[in-house]
C-alpha cells in the first residue's frame, strides 16, 4: 500500500523537524521546504496528498501560495499551521483556498486527526473517479459516461450557486470552491480518457459518446 505524501512548508527549523517527525512516525512520506518560493515550486511540480503550510514565510507567503495553487486548478488539500490565531486570519486563510486552519502551538492528536481526514477525503475522491473510469472501460463505454458527467455537472452548478449567493461567508465559499476543484479534476480525467478511447484502433465510432455535456464541461474546466 502506497504511503500518503505530504509537503511541509515551514521556515522554523524546530517546528519543521517536529512536524516532519510526527508525520513520518505515523506512516507519511514527508517532503519539506523552508521558504515560500521553494514551497510553491514543489507544490506545483510534485504529487502530494496534503500540503502543510505556514503563513509567514520568507519569499512568497502562505496565503499567496494558496491563491496561486487554487488559481492553477491544484486541488491538493492544504492545512495552514500558523501562529496567527485571530478569526480574521483564519477566515482569510480559508478564503484563499485552505481546507484546514490550525493554530500554533498545536496538539499532536488534533494535528494528525485533521491531516488524516484531509488525506482520506482526497483518497476517497480519487478512488471513486478511478473506479468509475475502470467501469467505463469494461462496459459499453458510451452510455456509462452520461451518469457521472450529469452528476458532476449538477454538482458544479450547485457549487457555483453556493459561491455566488454566499459572498459574505468566506468559510462556506472556501469549502465550495475546494469541492468545485475536485469536480473539475474528475471531469478532466474523463475528458482525457475519452480522447484516448477515441484514438484506439478498431473502436467503433458509435461507442464514443457524442455528448454535448462533455464539450461544455471541457470548456468550463479549461476556462477556470
Amino acid at each position: 500500500m502506497q504511503k500518503p505524501r505530504v509537503l511541509v512548508v515551514e521556515d522554523e527549523d524546530a517546528i519543521l523537524e517536529l512536524i516532519e517527525h510526527i508525520l513520518a512516525d505515523n506512516g507519511y512520506v514527508v517532503d519539506t521546504a523552508m521558504c515560500g518560493d521553494s514551497g510553491m515550486k514543489k507544490s506545483s511540480e510534485g504529487e502530494y496528498d496534503l500540503i502543510v503550510l505556514d503563513l509567514m514565510l520568507p519569499g512568497m507567503n502562505g496565503l499567496d501560495i494558496c491563491r496561486r495553487l487554487r488559481s492553477e486548478g491544484n486541488s491538493t488539500p492544504i492545512m495552514i499551521v500558523t501562529a496567527r490565531s485571530s478569526e480574521e486570519s483564519m477566515l482569510e486563510g480559508l478564503a484563499a483556498g485552505a481546507d484546514e486552519y490550525l493554530y500554533k502551538p498545536f496538539r499532536v492528536r488534533e494535528f494528525l486527526s485533521r491531516a488524516g481526514i484531509l488525506v482520506n477525503r482526497r483518497k476517497e475522491v480519487t478512488e471513486q473517479v478511478e473506479t468509475n473510469l475502470a467501469i467505463l472501460l469494461r462496459g459499453g463505454i458510451a452510455h456509462h459516461f452520461n451518469q457521472p458527467l450529469t452528476v458532476l455537472n449538477t454538482n458544479l452548478n450547485l457549487l457555483d450557486k453556493i459561491t455566488t449567493e454566499n459572498r459574505d461567508n468566506p468559510e462556506l465559499q472556501a469549502m465550495a470552491k475546494a469541492a468545485i476543484w475536485d469536480c473539475r479534476q474528475a471531469v478532466k480525467k474523463i475528458i482525457t480518457l475519452l480522447e484516448v478511447i477515441k484514438e484506439m484502433p478498431g473502436l467503433k465510432q458509435e461507442t464514443y459518446p457524442e455528448n454535448s455535456r462533455i464539450m461544455s464541461l471541457s470548456g468550463a474546466v479549461e476556462g477556470n
